[in-house]
C-alpha cells in the first residue's frame, strides 16, 4: 500500500511539476513573457491540479490578453471569490474591468474600475491610482462623458513618476483624444507633441506611429498642411513598419482626408482605397464605410436605393445587397422633425448621367431608386 501511495504522490508532481515550478507558477510565467496560450493552456490544469485564486486569475486574464474577455470573465468571477487580501481583489477587480468593457458592459466596468481604485486609494499605490484612473477615464470617454473623463486623465497624472515615461506618453495622448474629439484642436496637438516627446525618450516606439497620426490628423483639422502631411506619413510609415495593420489602415484615412483637402483626388482615392481594403481584411466595418464614404465625397453623385428608420435593419440590408454583388453602402442622415434615417445607395459617380445610367439598369430590383448629390465632411 505505501508502494502504491508513493507512486501516486511521484504521477502528481511530475504532472503538477516543471523544473520546480508548479503549474500555476508556470502559467503565470508565461504571461509574464507573454505566451498567452501556453498561460491558458497550463492554467487551465493549473485549475484542474491545484485549484486557488491565482489560476484562476492568471486563465482569465490570459484570455483577456487573447482577445477573449466573453471567456476570461468565468474565470474572473471565480478568482474574485477565492480572493483574500486587498492587492488579490484589486488585481481580479482590474481584469474584470476590462473584460466587462470590452464585451460592452460599461456599468460593470465602471463598478469594478472604481473597486480598484478605492482599493489603490487605501493602499497609497500611485501607480495602480494612476491604472485605476485612466481605466474610468477610458470608459467614460466611450460614454461620451468627456469632461468626466478628462478630470480623470488630468488626476491620474498626479500619480505617475516622472519616471514612467510611457505612461506619461499614453496619458497625454489619452488627453489629447479628449481635446480632438471636443474640437479644441489646438490643445489636443499640445498634447499629441508631448505624448510624442514621453514616448520616444521612454523608448516606445511602438506608441509613437499612432501618436503621429494623431498629431497629424489634428494639424489637418486647423488647416495647417504642411506639419500635416509631414507627420501623417511619418506616422504611416512607423505604423507600416511595426505591423499595426488597424493603424495603417487609419493612416491612410487621415492622408486621404488631407489629398483631398489639397484637392489632390487621384491621391485621395488611393489612400481611400488601401484603407478600405485593410479595414476589410481586419474586419473594421466602421473604417470600411468611412473610406467608402470619402471616396464618394470626391465622386458626388449617388444612385439611392432604400432608406430605412432602423439602423439595424438598414444594415442587414446592406449585407444582403452585398451579398448578391451590390457595392452599397449607407449614408446617415438627420430629417428636421422625421429624426434619423439610414439610405442604402451605390455611389462613385462623377456625374448625373452615369448616376442616371446605373438607375435605369436597378430600377427593376428598386422602382423608388434615384439620384442625388453626397456631401460629406
Amino acid at each position: 500500500m505505501k508502494t502504491a501511495i508513493l507512486l501516486f504522490l511521484l504521477l502528481t508532481i511530475t504532472v503538477t511539476s516543471v523544473y520546480g515550478l508548479s503549474l500555476t507558477e508556470e502559467a503565470m510565467d508565461s504571461f509574464r513573457n507573454e505566451d498567452y496560450d501556453a498561460a491558458i493552456k497550463t492554467g487551465l490544469k493549473a485549475i484542474k491540479a491545484e485549484g486557488g485564486f491565482d489560476a484562476h486569475l492568471i486563465t482569465g486574464a490570459a484570455y483577456y490578453k487573447k482577445g477573449k474577455p466573453d471567456k476570461a470573465i468565468p474565470y474572473l468571477e471565480k478568482a474574485k471569490t477565492l480572493a483574500q487580501t486587498q492587492e488579490k481583489f484589486a488585481a481580479v477587480y482590474n481584469f474584470l474591468g476590462l473584460s466587462y468593457c470590452s464585451v460592452g458592459k460599461t456599468d460593470k466596468a465602471l463598478y469594478y474600475f472604481s473597486q480598484q481604485l478605492k482599493i489603490a486609494r487605501e493602499l497609497g499605490d500611485k501607480k495602480a491610482m494612476a491604472s485605476g484612473l485612466n481605466n474610468i477615464a477610458g470608459v467614460l470617454r466611450d460614454k461620451g462623458e468627456l469632461e468626466k473623463a478628462l478630470g480623470y486623465y488630468k488626476e491620474s497624472l498626479q500619480y505617475v513618476s516622472t519616471k514612467d515615461l510611457v505612461a506619461l506618453g499614453t496619458i497625454h495622448n489619452n488627453i489629447g483624444n479628449i481635446y480632438a474629439v471636443k474640437k479644441d484642436y489646438l490643445k489636443a496637438i499640445d498634447y499629441y507633441k508631448k505624448a510624442i516627446n514621453y514616448a520616444q525618450e521612454g523608448g516606445y516606439y511602438l506608441g509613437v506611429g499612432p501618436m503621429k497620426l494623431n498629431l497629424g490628423e489634428s494639424y489637418r483639422k486647423v488647416k495647417d498642411y504642411s506639419n500635416a502631411q509631414k507627420e501623417l506619413l511619418k506616422g504611416l510609415e512607423m505604423v507600416q513598419g511595426a505591423g499595426i495593420r488597424i493603424w495603417e489602415a487609419t493612416g491612410c484615412l487621415y492622408l486621404a482626408k488631407l489629398y483631398r483637402d489639397l484637392g489632390q483626388y487621384e491621391t485621395t482615392k488611393n489612400y481611400a482605397l488601401k484603407a478600405r481594403k485593410i479595414f476589410k481584411e481586419i474586419g473594421m466595418q466602421d473604417g470600411f464605410n468611412q473610406a467608402n464614404l470619402l471616396l464618394s465625397s470626391i465622386s458626388p453623385w449617388a444612385v439611392y436605393l432604400e432608406t430605412y428608420k432602423n439602423k439595424d435593419a438598414a444594415y442587414k440590408r446592406l449585407q444582403v445587397l452585398r451579398e448578391k454583388g451590390y457595392q452599397v453602402m449607407i449614408k446617415e442622415g438627420r430629417i428636421p422633425q422625421r429624426g434619423t434615417w439610414y439610405r442604402i445607395f451605390i455611389g462613385g459617380f462623377k456625374n448625373k448621367e452615369d448616376a442616371y445610367k446605373k438607375r435605369d439598369e436597378v430600377k427593376k430590383d428598386f422602382p423608388g431608386a434615384w439620384v442625388g448629390s453626397l456631401e460629406y465632411k
